[in-house]
């Protein structure tokens, strides 16, 4: 019984992830009515209400689902030990998704509400990279800043610039973006007092 509890459990929320992202391709999310979300993702309004207090919390709900796919793709490819590897290809996941997502992002952005989303994305992401700093600290690594200080350095970057290429209407590349900011990385990742590679 249990089990076909958590199976019920499970597809009132895919149904309501899938209504809710397919909406804000549509719209922004400040126009998005929980009725239409009701309505979309054939879920009862009790329902809703038993799992979620409002769209926010469903917001924030599919936002770290998402991010939790993030962190299962990047801990699937990690390379021990190698810092620079680790955020260049945590640079490229994220890019990738952007560029699956363009038409969910892109209305994103337009929302009033887009501070809040990218506050949500971003705060686990800061979480993740301040514990693999935090690692690197007790296998010896001298880092150039304090880990709360870098992690929301290159997560703000790299955000930063996926919106500005999406505000200019430019099509995200993620390899090329990924290959750029990994240059940009490996030179701020230099141990302190480490002599700066010539410019190209």
């Amino acid at each position: 019984m249990e089990k076909k509890l958590d199976l019920r459990i499970q597809k009132t929320y895919l149904a309501l992830t899938a209504a809710l992202l397919s909406m804000m391709e549509e719209k922004r999310f400040e126009d998005i009515r929980i009725g239409g979300l009701f309505d979309r993702a054939m879920v009862r309004k009790s329902t809703f209400y038993k799992h979620f207090g409002d769209k926010y919390e469903l917001l924030a709900f599919v936002l770290r689902q998402k991010q939790e796919s993030l962190n299962a793709r990047l801990a699937a490819q990690r390379v021990e030990g190698d810092t620079v590897e680790y955020y260049t290809r945590l640079i490229g996941l994220v890019f990738d998704f952007l560029a699956d997502n363009e038409a969910l992002v892109r209305t994103a952005i337009q929302s009033n509400s887009f501070p809040l989303i990218l506050s949500i994305l971003s705060e686990q992401i800061i979480r993740d990279i301040q514990q693999q700093l935090k690692g690197d600290a007790r296998r010896g690594k001298k880092l150039p800043a304090p880990p709360e200080v870098m992690a929301p350095f290159f997560v703000g970057g790299i955000l930063e610039t996926a919106h500005s290429c999406l505000k200019r209407g430019k099509p995200l590349n993620g390899r090329e973006l990924q290959n750029q900011l990994g240059v940009l990385l490996t030179r701020f990742y230099q141990s302190p007092g480490a002599a700066p590679e010539p410019a190209q």
